[in-house]
């Protein structure tokens, strides 16, 4: 997958709370995607806790979703910690 394949990006917690999409674009920590499809999340397991424990329709979602999720283990994987290095730097 290519960054450009990216449709949007949804940084969470702290880190998608205070960040600066425009500097973390310039020094590559986020993706050079137009910036209207970067949204700010922020406290996401919070906001998702409340939401499954006060909607039975969030509850339903949260079901779909555990259902067509797949866990990919990167330590399995080759490739992984060279590509992971060679793209690991500050532009």
């Amino acid at each position: 997958m290519e960054y450009t394949d990216l449709q949007n990006s949804y940084p969470g917690g702290i880190f998608g709370h205070f960040l600066d999409i425009k500097n973390a674009r310039k020094v590559g920590l986020l993706p050079m995607i137009p910036p209207g499809r970067i949204r700010l999340c922020g406290n996401t397991v919070l906001n998702g806790c409340e939401l499954t424990l006060l909607s039975s329709q969030a509850a339903d979602q949260l079901k779909n979703i555990r259902s067509s999720a797949h866990i990919i283990n990167l330590s399995q994987s080759r490739d992984f910690d060279d590509i992971f290095l060679e793209n690991l730097y500050f532009r």
